[in-house]
């Protein structure tokens, strides 16, 4: 009990956590019909990388093949490990994200207590962080932003204090923290390898302080999770980096900035800390202004040569540092105004302003994020998992095309082109190489042998639409679409002895859709056949696995 009242902070931000984090379970099981469902596809990605692993030996998104389809290998071990536990199922990737949400709680509450924040202030951050980051809508994405914004939060503590140590007091020796910085850096590229921009500018800032060995050994530790599984794509004739992050990197632009009006408030808050830091000097509080430097010098990166969104996920590390950074230093800056009118008195009242307005609009973002989540598992259930049912029931074992990969691999066994190149080579150099074309798609499909197409008809407008010779059998439409990328989704056959069958199979599949799915197209025609599709009986919904 005393150990409770003293700790109270993190223990009610834990309680707050958990008060939101399952009620919000609750709303979204009822809505699916009594599923567990994702905000995202993607998760399904990781699900079916590790169920492969677990049953069939093969690191990649189908039973058949490699295929280098996720910069998060940590991740994927992580989740294998479960099922080699427990079972391949459903409710890992959510457990999971709960306890890396739980330790990056306390992990937090750590750091700032290190820099002498406690009781009610704490407290205030650590609701802040939750609410903000938005932790609990990054849960139920059911990926590794959670994981990785623990160990950002990590290195970054351990940098601060690595990098007090300079000048005159520096040891001869590297401190400690380095040897936690050697240790957390290969995990923290291995959880995502947007790590790398963090570790970058953190070795920037021990090479301006002439610590070229400590440099030296936390890039390579860094590099060690990146060399490794670049090498073992390379052995199976993939890309030394993985599709993900050749198809979705960027280059430079400092237009980016403005699409994340809330990384734009954690900008000024940091350079407005750094301003006052300058202003009132800090004294033993210099570590602070050192991860404002940090946060900001990531954040400059990550917009530069990564993307923000995706369901708040992408940009949830550097919302965690950020927060957490500017707490302390708001912290800081008061502990060394003096309680007198003046100038001082004039940067108390320009900082609790700039808290404030920042707070309101960073837990804007955040309630609004909550609010969604719900309706973004459902939008999945109506869309991607309604496919995988299908797939599962009528075409296990087949070559299927479609452009979300993830839940319909998950549940399905399947030989599956990705029209999108993240789990298919061909299309990914296709489309690296300029020559992705409606020819090459139909091509291709019929090398594969893929019999039917499920797709989103708008991503192949930009290079003339599907296959003229494809037979589109049926779209399926939702409402209220907050996740995935279309309202839409079209069926295809490939080749037109495909047509009948697939009608068939659309029309018998219809009566157990959600009846928020709308219908349309040719089965849903009333004379259409409805029964002996190709002579195939009808499976079982699938359980979770």
């Amino acid at each position: 009990m005393t150990s409770v009242r003293r700790h109270w902070p993190a223990f009610g931000a834990l309680v707050f956590l958990l008060a939101i984090t399952l009620p919000t379970l609750q709303i979204s099981i009822a809505q699916n019909q009594g599923h567990l469902v994702y905000a995202l596809d993607d998760p399904y990605i990781h699900m079916a990388m590790a169920k492969n692993i677990v049953r069939h030996g093969i690191w990649g998104v189908t039973p058949y093949t490699f295929s280098s389809s996720s910069s998060s290998p940590l991740w994927i071990v992580l989740l294998s490990a479960s099922y080699y536990a427990f079972g391949v199922n459903d409710l890992a990737p959510l457990a999971l994200n709960l306890v890396f949400a739980c330790a990056l709680v306390l992990l937090a509450y750590r750091v700032l207590v290190g820099f002498g924040q406690r009781g009610v202030a704490a407290f205030v951050t650590l609701v802040i962080l939750i609410a903000a980051t938005p932790v609990v809508p990054v849960i139920f994405t059911g990926m590794e932003h959670m994981l990785h914004a623990c160990l950002s939060l990590a290195f970054l503590y351990l940098a601060c204090e690595a990098l007090a140590a300079t000048g005159p007091e520096r040891p001869r020796k590297p401190p400690p923290q380095t040897t936690g910085l050697i240790l957390v850096a290969p995990l923290l590229t291995a959880a995502r390898y947007e790590g790398l921009f963090l570790v970058l500018v953190v070795s920037l800032m021990l090479l301006i302080r002439k610590r070229y060995l400590e440099t030296a050994l936390i890039g390579a530790a860094a590099m060690v999770p990146i060399m490794i599984y670049g090498l073992y794509s390379v052995s199976h004739g993939w890309h030394f980096l993985p599709n993900p992050v050749l198809l979705k990197g960027n280059l430079p632009s400092l237009s980016r900035l403005g699409q994340a009006p809330h990384l734009v408030v954690l900008c000024v808050g940091g350079l407005l800390g750094l301003y006052l830091g300058a202003v009132h000097e800090w004294g033993r509080q210099k570590p602070a202004s050192t991860m404002l430097v940090v946060v900001l010098g990531t954040m400059l990166l990550h917009l530069q040569f990564a993307r923000t969104g995706s369901f708040f996920r992408y940009e949830a590390y550097l919302m965690v540092m950020g927060i957490v950074a500017i707490a302390i230093a708001v912290h800081a800056i008061g502990a060394s105004l003096p309680p007198t009118p003046g100038r001082a008195g004039i940067s108390r009242s320009l900082l609790h302003l700039v808290v404030l307005a920042g707070g309101a609009a960073l837990l804007a973002r955040g309630s609004m994020a909550l609010l969604r989540t719900p309706q973004a598992t459902t939008n999945i259930y109506e869309q991607q998992f309604q496919m995988a049912r299908l797939l599962h029931r009528n075409y296990e074992g087949r070559a299927v095309a479609a452009n979300d990969v993830g839940a319909i691999n998950y549940f399905a066994d399947i030989a599956n082109l990705d029209l999108w190149g993240v789990a298919s080579l061909e299309v990914l150099r296709a489309r690296r190489g300029g020559y992705y074309s409606v020819h090459m798609i139909d091509s291709l499909s019929r090398a594969h042998g893929v019999r039917i197409a499920i797709v989103y008809d708008a991503w192949f407008e930009p290079i003339g639409g599907v296959p003229k010779a494809w037979i589109k059998a049926g779209e399926w439409s939702i409402r209220n679409n907050v996740a995935v990328d279309r309202d839409t989704i079209s069926f295809y056959a490939v080749d037109s002895s495909e047509t009948l069958d697939l009608t068939c199979r659309l029309q018998e599949f219809g009566p157990t859709l959600p009846p928020s799915v709308r219908q349309e197209g040719p089965f849903t025609d009333p004379h259409a056949p409805v029964t002996g599709c190709g002579g195939a009986a009808m499976s079982p919904v699938p359980a979770p696995h």
